[in-house]
């Protein structure tokens, strides 16, 4: 079986293709919820069947999940990856996207086998590389970093064009252009600017803001 893995800042999400070459996606929202942590909030989340985790007298759900509590219970809704980034210093983030990998990405089969990744950012040494590495291998695969070009381009250039062509990528938090040749990326430039930076460049220049209801200033 061969499996991908891609984090980006709104979803987790994972695509595998077994010996029939059937294809299985799985894709989970990268938000969470917190609730306080007392009895009637364990009663009701048991018994509508959705996980939780444990932290500081509180109740966090992730996923899909969240969005739903969220607005049952009129609680915010948090970004897993805030600015683009994973608070890596924070156990409990560690724990939310050790969460979110094993439920899109079941156990392997076989020991060693391969998983490409892709997760935000442009450095192929960050420490989210290194996490996002380590949480694979504990799913019980061989995780093998890859990045937006040379997976776009395997996609989606035809066997014709032996692989080759450029790849333009436009993300939530960086961007990238590059060229590949026959399956190889030979050069490749990449931006930590993307959609949410775009979208706060229009609003400044348009002044298309709102206020919230303490008065924090956002983009509309």
């Amino acid at each position: 079986m061969s499996s991908a893995l891609q984090i980006d800042s709104t979803c987790l999400r994972t695509l595998q293709n077994d010996a029939s070459h059937k294809l299985t996606r799985r894709s989970i929202e990268a938000l969470y919820t917190i609730l306080e942590d007392n009895s009637e909030n364990r009663a009701m989340l048991h018994k509508i069947g959705v996980p939780f985790l444990n932290s500081e007298e509180t109740l966090i759900i992730p996923g899909g999940n969240a969005t739903q509590i969220s607005r049952f219970s009129n609680v915010p809704l948090y970004p897993l990856f805030a600015n683009g980034e994973l608070a890596l210093n924070d156990p409990v983030h560690r724990q939310l996207l050790s969460t979110l990998i094993q439920s899109v990405l079941p156990k392997a089969r076989n020991n060693g086998e391969y998983c490409a990744f892709i997760v935000p950012g442009n450095d192929s040494q960050s420490p989210l590389n290194k996490l996002t590495a380590q949480l694979i291998s504990l799913q019980g695969f061989t995780p093998f970093a890859t990045t937006i070009t040379l997976a776009a381009g395997l996609s989606a250039f035809p066997a014709a064009t032996r692989f080759s062509g450029y790849v333009i990528y436009l993300g939530h938090s960086h961007s990238e252009m590059g060229l590949v040749h026959q399956s190889r990326v030979v050069a490749r430039h990449s931006v930590p600017f993307g959609s949410e930076w775009m979208d706060e460049q229009l609003a400044h220049s348009w002044k298309m803001f709102k206020r919230d209801s303490e008065g924090k200033q956002l983009i509309e």
